[in-house]
Protein backbone atom coordinates (compact mmCIF):
# COMPACT_ATOMS: atom_id res chain seq x y z
CA UNK A 1 0.00 0.00 0.00
CA UNK A 2 1.39 3.55 -0.73
CA UNK A 3 2.55 5.45 2.11
CA UNK A 4 0.00 8.03 3.38
CA UNK A 5 0.91 11.11 5.56
CA UNK A 6 -0.46 12.83 7.90
CA UNK A 7 -2.33 16.47 7.15
CA UNK A 8 -2.83 18.97 10.25
CA UNK A 9 -5.22 21.72 10.19
CA UNK A 10 -6.62 23.55 12.74
CA UNK A 11 -10.30 24.04 11.96
CA UNK A 12 -12.22 24.23 14.64
CA UNK A 13 -9.59 22.15 17.01
CA UNK A 14 -10.28 19.11 14.69
CA UNK A 15 -7.25 16.23 15.38
CA UNK A 16 -5.11 15.91 12.50
CA UNK A 17 -6.86 13.19 9.76
CA UNK A 18 -4.30 11.11 7.47
CA UNK A 19 -4.66 11.15 3.67
CA UNK A 20 -3.16 8.93 1.19
CA UNK A 21 -1.65 11.32 -2.05
CA UNK A 22 -3.52 13.54 -1.34
CA UNK A 23 -2.74 17.80 -0.27
CA UNK A 24 -5.49 19.26 2.31
CA UNK A 25 -5.26 22.71 2.52
CA UNK A 26 -5.78 25.15 5.44
CA UNK A 27 -9.61 26.20 5.07
CA UNK A 28 -10.27 28.76 7.68
CA UNK A 29 -10.53 31.12 4.89
CA UNK A 30 -12.62 29.75 1.93
CA UNK A 31 -12.13 31.81 -1.27
CA UNK A 32 -15.10 33.50 -3.40
CA UNK A 33 -16.66 31.49 -6.38
CA UNK A 34 -14.74 29.70 -9.09
CA UNK A 35 -16.17 28.01 -11.90
CA UNK A 36 -14.45 24.98 -14.08
CA UNK A 37 -15.37 24.02 -17.24
CA UNK A 38 -17.08 20.64 -17.35
CA UNK A 39 -15.67 17.22 -19.52
CA UNK A 40 -17.64 16.43 -22.25
CA UNK A 41 -19.75 19.52 -23.07
CA UNK A 42 -23.29 21.22 -21.42
CA UNK A 43 -24.25 19.12 -18.16
CA UNK A 44 -27.62 18.81 -18.20
CA UNK A 45 -30.12 18.22 -15.16
CA UNK A 46 -33.23 16.44 -15.55
CA UNK A 47 -36.63 17.18 -13.94
CA UNK A 48 -37.67 14.59 -10.82
CA UNK A 49 -40.24 13.50 -13.40
CA UNK A 50 -37.32 10.94 -15.12
CA UNK A 51 -37.61 7.51 -14.30
CA UNK A 52 -34.95 6.58 -11.51
CA UNK A 53 -32.33 3.96 -11.25
CA UNK A 54 -30.11 3.06 -13.52
CA UNK A 55 -29.99 -0.74 -14.08
CA UNK A 56 -26.60 -0.62 -16.50
CA UNK A 57 -23.35 0.13 -15.43
CA UNK A 58 -22.72 4.06 -14.74
CA UNK A 59 -19.75 5.59 -16.75
CA UNK A 60 -20.62 9.72 -16.88
CA UNK A 61 -22.64 11.02 -14.11
CA UNK A 62 -23.74 14.05 -12.62
CA UNK A 63 -24.39 15.19 -8.77
CA UNK A 64 -26.42 18.59 -8.59
CA UNK A 65 -26.84 19.99 -5.09
CA UNK A 66 -29.24 23.05 -4.17
CA UNK A 67 -30.80 24.98 -1.68
CA UNK A 68 -32.52 27.92 -0.09
CA UNK A 69 -30.48 30.94 0.40
CA UNK A 70 -30.83 32.59 4.13
CA UNK A 71 -33.24 35.66 4.25
CA UNK A 72 -34.49 38.06 6.44
CA UNK A 73 -33.53 38.80 9.49
CA UNK A 74 -33.53 36.97 13.23
CA UNK A 75 -34.56 38.58 16.44
CA UNK A 76 -33.39 41.80 17.00
CA UNK A 77 -32.61 42.68 13.21
CA UNK A 78 -29.65 41.18 13.06
CA UNK A 79 -28.88 39.59 10.13
CA UNK A 80 -29.47 35.80 8.87
CA UNK A 81 -25.76 33.72 8.38
CA UNK A 82 -25.62 32.92 4.60
CA UNK A 83 -25.97 29.52 4.31
CA UNK A 84 -22.78 27.79 2.54
CA UNK A 85 -22.95 23.96 1.45
CA UNK A 86 -20.12 22.13 0.38
CA UNK A 87 -20.27 19.40 -2.81
CA UNK A 88 -17.29 16.86 -2.40
CA UNK A 89 -16.29 13.56 -4.20
CA UNK A 90 -13.98 11.11 -1.69
CA UNK A 91 -11.60 9.14 -3.77
CA UNK A 92 -10.62 6.19 -2.36
CA UNK A 93 -8.43 3.00 -2.81
CA UNK A 94 -10.21 0.40 -0.50
CA UNK A 95 -10.86 1.98 2.55
CA UNK A 96 -7.84 4.51 2.42
CA UNK A 97 -8.97 8.13 1.16
CA UNK A 98 -6.42 8.83 -1.43
CA UNK A 99 -8.49 12.61 -2.61
CA UNK A 100 -10.92 15.00 -2.01
CA UNK A 101 -12.62 17.25 -4.50
CA UNK A 102 -14.05 19.87 -3.05
CA UNK A 103 -14.04 23.60 -3.14
CA UNK A 104 -10.25 23.94 -2.62
CA UNK A 105 -9.34 21.21 -5.15
CA UNK A 106 -11.94 21.41 -8.00
CA UNK A 107 -10.39 18.56 -10.50
CA UNK A 108 -9.25 15.39 -9.35
CA UNK A 109 -5.43 14.22 -10.60
CA UNK A 110 -6.62 12.11 -13.12
CA UNK A 111 -9.14 14.93 -14.86
CA UNK A 112 -12.04 12.44 -13.97
CA UNK A 113 -13.73 14.18 -10.82
CA UNK A 114 -14.58 17.95 -11.18
CA UNK A 115 -16.33 20.34 -9.02
CA UNK A 116 -17.70 23.06 -11.84
CA UNK A 117 -17.94 26.16 -9.06
CA UNK A 118 -18.56 26.69 -5.32
CA UNK A 119 -21.80 28.89 -4.22
CA UNK A 120 -21.30 30.33 -0.57
CA UNK A 121 -24.89 31.21 -0.08
CA UNK A 122 -27.11 29.15 -2.52
CA UNK A 123 -28.37 32.03 -4.32
CA UNK A 124 -27.73 30.45 -7.48
CA UNK A 125 -31.07 29.51 -10.11
CA UNK A 126 -31.31 25.72 -10.47
CA UNK A 127 -28.42 23.34 -8.59
CA UNK A 128 -25.76 26.03 -6.88
CA UNK A 129 -23.05 22.99 -6.94
CA UNK A 130 -22.46 20.68 -9.59
CA UNK A 131 -19.91 17.70 -9.82
CA UNK A 132 -18.96 15.47 -12.58
CA UNK A 133 -17.71 12.18 -13.22
CA UNK A 134 -15.94 10.54 -16.13
CA UNK A 135 -15.78 7.09 -14.91
CA UNK A 136 -14.32 5.82 -17.32
CA UNK A 137 -11.04 7.93 -16.55
CA UNK A 138 -11.00 7.25 -12.83
CA UNK A 139 -7.12 5.70 -12.20
CA UNK A 140 -7.55 1.94 -11.68
CA UNK A 141 -6.13 2.04 -8.07
CA UNK A 142 -9.59 4.12 -6.86
CA UNK A 143 -12.13 1.60 -6.00
CA UNK A 144 -15.09 3.92 -4.54
CA UNK A 145 -16.34 8.03 -4.76
CA UNK A 146 -18.28 8.69 -2.10
CA UNK A 147 -20.02 12.02 -2.30
CA UNK A 148 -20.62 13.85 0.45
CA UNK A 149 -22.53 16.93 1.62
CA UNK A 150 -21.56 19.64 4.67
CA UNK A 151 -22.45 22.90 5.75
CA UNK A 152 -19.48 25.15 5.75
CA UNK A 153 -21.24 27.77 7.29
CA UNK A 154 -22.40 25.49 10.66
CA UNK A 155 -25.92 25.52 10.37
CA UNK A 156 -27.81 22.49 11.24
CA UNK A 157 -30.23 20.57 7.95
CA UNK A 158 -32.88 21.75 10.06
CA UNK A 159 -31.87 25.19 9.65
CA UNK A 160 -31.73 25.02 5.50
CA UNK A 161 -34.76 24.75 3.01
CA UNK A 162 -34.96 22.69 0.37
CA UNK A 163 -31.82 21.08 0.09
CA UNK A 164 -31.27 18.80 -2.34
CA UNK A 165 -29.20 16.37 -3.70
CA UNK A 166 -29.63 14.64 -7.46
CA UNK A 167 -27.59 11.60 -9.01
CA UNK A 168 -28.06 11.55 -12.35
CA UNK A 169 -26.50 9.36 -15.68
CA UNK A 170 -25.64 10.51 -18.57
CA UNK A 171 -28.45 9.72 -20.07
CA UNK A 172 -30.71 12.22 -18.12
CA UNK A 173 -31.79 9.01 -15.59
CA UNK A 174 -32.33 9.84 -12.17
CA UNK A 175 -30.17 7.29 -9.77
CA UNK A 176 -31.10 9.06 -6.72
CA UNK A 177 -32.77 12.06 -5.70
CA UNK A 178 -32.58 13.03 -1.71
CA UNK A 179 -33.74 15.56 0.12
CA UNK A 180 -31.29 16.15 2.81
CA UNK A 181 -33.71 16.55 5.62
CA UNK A 182 -34.27 18.71 8.85
CA UNK A 183 -32.00 17.09 11.47
CA UNK A 184 -29.44 18.03 13.75
CA UNK A 185 -26.56 16.85 11.38
CA UNK A 186 -24.43 19.46 9.51
CA UNK A 187 -23.38 17.24 6.89
CA UNK A 188 -24.21 13.80 4.75
CA UNK A 189 -23.00 10.92 2.96
CA UNK A 190 -25.29 11.12 0.25
CA UNK A 191 -23.96 7.82 -1.30
CA UNK A 192 -20.83 6.33 -3.56
CA UNK A 193 -19.78 5.57 -6.80
CA UNK A 194 -18.05 1.60 -6.18
CA UNK A 195 -15.79 -0.32 -8.69
CA UNK A 196 -17.45 -3.78 -9.12
CA UNK A 197 -16.70 -6.12 -12.07
CA UNK A 198 -18.81 -5.10 -14.84
CA UNK A 199 -18.25 -1.69 -13.99
CA UNK A 200 -19.31 1.59 -11.68
CA UNK A 201 -22.42 0.91 -9.80
CA UNK A 202 -24.34 3.34 -7.51
CA UNK A 203 -25.33 3.04 -4.05
CA UNK A 204 -27.68 5.28 -1.99
CA UNK A 205 -26.67 6.00 1.76
CA UNK A 206 -28.01 8.91 2.88
CA UNK A 207 -26.58 9.26 6.41
CA UNK A 208 -26.52 12.57 8.50
CA UNK A 209 -23.20 13.22 9.97
CA UNK A 210 -21.43 16.13 11.95
CA UNK A 211 -18.76 18.04 9.63
CA UNK A 212 -18.95 21.50 8.70
CA UNK A 213 -15.60 20.50 6.00
CA UNK A 214 -15.24 17.35 3.65
CA UNK A 215 -12.23 17.03 5.92
CA UNK A 216 -13.99 16.16 8.76
CA UNK A 217 -16.73 13.86 6.88
CA UNK A 218 -13.37 11.48 6.57
CA UNK A 219 -13.62 9.84 9.84
CA UNK A 220 -17.67 8.83 9.29
CA UNK A 221 -16.20 6.82 6.01
CA UNK A 222 -15.36 3.30 7.19
CA UNK A 223 -18.25 2.46 8.73
CA UNK A 224 -20.78 3.60 6.40
CA UNK A 225 -19.02 2.25 2.98
CA UNK A 226 -19.04 -1.25 4.68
Amino acid sequence: MAEAFRVSYSYRSLPPVTVAHSTVHNYREKPVRTDVAPLGGEVRLMSREQPRGATDPVEFATVGLGWDPAHGRRWFGARRTAIDLNAAAVLLAGDDPVEVVYHQQLISADGAVRLLGDSVNGEDEGDDEIITLDLTRVRPEITTVAVVVTCYSGQTFADIDNARCRVTGADGTVIADRELGAGSHTGMVVGVFRRERDGWEFREIAAGITAAHPVEALPHLAGLLR
